[in-house]
């Protein structure tokens, strides 16, 4: 079985200060390329979301994955 290949994605989830709920980003070369519209509840929930983004992204990349 191969291993997978390093994808060229930078992930980031935070709390908001303000509310306290999270966030998330996605950065290629230091510029966003996806971002959460909304604040959610917990961080698995935020890491959810940016892991349904992120794999739209990587399958952009190499659709034949």
């Amino acid at each position: 079985m191969a291993s997978p290949t390093a994808h060229p994605y930078a992930v980031d989830v935070r709390r908001c200060r303000a509310n306290g709920h999270f966030s998330w980003s996605i950065k290629r070369q230091g510029k966003i390329c996806g971002q959460s519209m909304a604040g959610y509840e917990s961080f698995e929930e935020a890491r959810r979301e940016m892991k349904v983004a992120l794999t739209a992204l990587i399958a952009a990349l190499d659709p034949a994955r």
